[in-house]
């Protein structure tokens, strides 16, 4: 009997998995004859790797390990019979992890381990990867909604003129549509304060990956380019300024934002601006996104058909009822001798004709004695 990774099969053909979710699944096995069989073993694992100067676990981080027994045998005669079997299997992914990657500098990997067990005969296993998507709640999700475009300035210098002015950027894109496969718009604003006229825009989208040690030590960062836009010719004349749009469309491949324990991987979008002149530099505007693997969908929210009635109180409880003293007595705490007691006051209230006027407040006789100890309450409940 030979295993492949297509005896592992995720319910519905699931292909993308968040962190806290549940993987259901169902494992089955073909047997051309009976053949003995001591277990039967799904194994859950997830690890970060990385690797530097030829040392491939330059940086090691371990998210979970979990195996379950789908199959186990009482004895060693338990044999499993010819035919095709069908096992199932379950297993919750822990809160946040970081997303699935893969480099050659580093990886972070999930899979489910197939392992069949036989007496005296080598084991035989079979790998299916998990594919983990970024995690995102309602609050990050509000944050990428609520956030605001900034304003970049930057000087245009020339290798012989010096400082020949400023040109200021501003750009405005919805961060919370940055989906691999979605098309974004970006918005630009471009105010020439220079001496000199922009003669062309692009835009590149790029990718910084921060590949760390065990001991968080910053060993190797790759800066890639993913997208490169085609550039916009237009005519911005000194003292003018000027509108321009782009069409981003993210690829389908690229992973999303994350910052794990031996990982950071980052994006930014790069706009290119040249201006007129052999001998002056383009100005460059770096804006850093964040690229999100799914669009936050809230948990809805279960209606109540009626208002929640909460029983009246008839009797309410008396206190005085319970250390056996008048209904009238009032507690207040005091100080004495350094130490917090409860003391005791028996309020006297003065009765008055309909002609006079009420008191205003109670006349309270404060006792001299000190409160009542435990044993004596206990007592007079007792009684």
């Amino acid at each position: 009997m030979q295993l492949t990774p297509d005896n592992i099969e995720f319910d519905g053909n699931q292909e993308r998995f968040k962190p806290g979710e549940i993987v259901r699944g169902t494992v089955s096995l073909n047997a051309p004859r009976d053949f003995h069989v001591t277990a039967i073993i799904c194994r859950f694992k997830g690890e970060a790797r990385t690797s530097w100067n030829g040392m491939p676990r330059a940086g090691y981080w371990h998210y979970f390990d979990k195996e379950k027994y789908l199959f186990y045998a009482l004895s060693q005669q338990t044999h499993m019979a010819a035919g095709s079997h069908r096992l199932n299997f379950t297993y919750r992914l822990p809160d946040n992890i970081p997303p699935s990657f893969w480099s050659r500098f580093g990886d972070i990997k999930y899979l489910v381990e197939l392992s069949v067990v036989r007496p005296g005969k080598i084991t035989i296993r079979t790998q299916k990867m998990i594919k983990v998507i970024g995690g995102l709640d309602e609050f990050d999700w509000r944050d990428l909604q609520n956030r605001r475009s900034q304003i970049y300035s930057l000087r245009v210098n020339g290798s012989l003129f010096g400082n020949l002015g400023r040109i200021h950027y501003k750009s405005s894109l919805d961060h919370s549509s940055l989906i691999p496969g979605k098309e974004v718009n970006v918005e630009s604003f471009i105010e020439n304060q220079s001496s000199r006229t922009v003669e062309k825009v692009k835009v590149e989208l790029w990718r910084k990956v921060q590949y760390f040690t065990s001991a968080r030590f910053c060993h190797t960062t790759d800066v890639s380019k993913v997208l490169q836009i085609s550039s916009h010719r237009l005519t911005i004349q000194p003292g003018m300024n000027r509108h321009v749009s782009h069409q981003l469309t993210l690829p389908d491949t690229i992973y999303s934002s994350f910052n794990s324990e031996i990982m950071i991987v980052s994006y930014f979008l790069c706009v290119i601006i040249s201006t007129n002149g052999l001998l002056t530099p383009n100005v460059d505007f770096n804006m850093t996104i964040d690229i999100i693997d799914d669009v936050y969908t809230p948990t809805p929210v279960p209606q109540v058909s009626a208002p929640l009635e909460f029983p009246t109180v008839e009797d309410p409880r008396n206190i005085g009822q319970i250390l056996n003293v008048a209904p009238t007595t009032l507690w207040a705490p005091r100080c004495r001798n350094n130490r917090r007691v409860l003391q005791i006051y028996n309020p006297v209230f003065n009765a008055y004709e309909e002609t006079e006027e009420p008191p205003t407040y109670a006349e309270i006789e404060d006792m001299e004695d000190p409160p009542p100890r435990y044993a004596e309450v206990n007592q007079a409940r007792e009684r």
